[in-house]
């Protein structure tokens, strides 16, 4: 009887791979209430900061805020004095949201991510979408 034998570098892969896979399986995932709020000064995830510099310039945008025709943040995942500035109008502006402080916690990232019909984004925001996984909601 013949035995197969695979070459050192695909059994290295195929076990790697498979090991992998397993951890993947087993991983729990994150909800998004369970994610860390947004603001300046927290140790912020840049994708997060990227995602609410992104929706806030889809909305700014789409509802003129201020008479904006131009994204007015640039989306550089820094979460600086014009974001938390750009975050405050956002939330005394469209959200309602109460204290107006600039944080990006789960009710700011409840419309960030499910008012796509403000925002006019359904790439990025939208339930299971890109940015759910980064920012904070309430569910």
């Amino acid at each position: 009887m013949r035995t197969l034998r695979l070459p050192r570098f695909l059994a290295v892969g195929l076990a790697t791979a498979a090991m992998a896979g397993g951890a993947l399986l087993t991983a729990p995932n994150a909800s998004a209430s369970d994610l860390p709020n947004i603001a300046e000064g927290y140790h912020n995830n840049p994708h997060a900061v990227w995602c609410v510099q992104h929706l806030i310039n889809d909305w700014a945008v789409k509802s003129h805020v201020n008479g904006t025709t131009t994204r007015p943040l640039a989306e550089d995942a820094v979460f600086g004095n014009e974001t938390a500035s750009w975050v405050k109008k956002a939330q005394l502006l469209w959200m309602g949201v109460y204290p107006v402080d600039g944080i990006v916690g789960p009710q700011t990232g409840q419309h960030l991510i499910h008012d796509t019909d403000v925002t006019g984004d359904n790439y990025y925001g939208g339930s299971g979408h890109y940015c759910d996984g980064f920012i904070p909601t309430i569910w």
